[in-house]
């Protein structure tokens, strides 16, 4: 699927679509809203950025905004199973 960056005119093809389901990885066609997404091989997507339209947020609702905002890779490819069990564990946690 081809979908806009930030409302903005870039578009990005994504390829692969992955979550995590019982600690694994999974394809899937569509990722909802607080679930972790794996997109692969996008350079210009950035922590915070969105896919699609932009999100509408309900008027008066406040949240407090992440203490910490990171992008997590394993060192090696034989890792990425480790990383994906720590942020499935601090998703949960969450």
């Amino acid at each position: 699927d081809v979908v806009r960056i930030n409302d903005s005119e870039k578009f990005i093809k994504i390829k692969n679509l992955k979550t995590i389901y019982q600690g694994r990885e999974i394809n899937v066609d569509e990722v909802g809203a607080n679930d972790i997404a794996i997109v692969e091989d996008i350079e210009d997507f950035r922590i915070g950025d969105y896919l699609g339209a932009k999100p509408c947020l309900i008027q008066g609702l406040s949240h407090q905004h992440p203490a910490l905002k990171s992008s997590v890779r394993p060192n090696k490819p034989e890792e990425r199973s480790k990383v994906i069990s720590a942020l499935n564990t601090l998703w949960i946690e969450d």
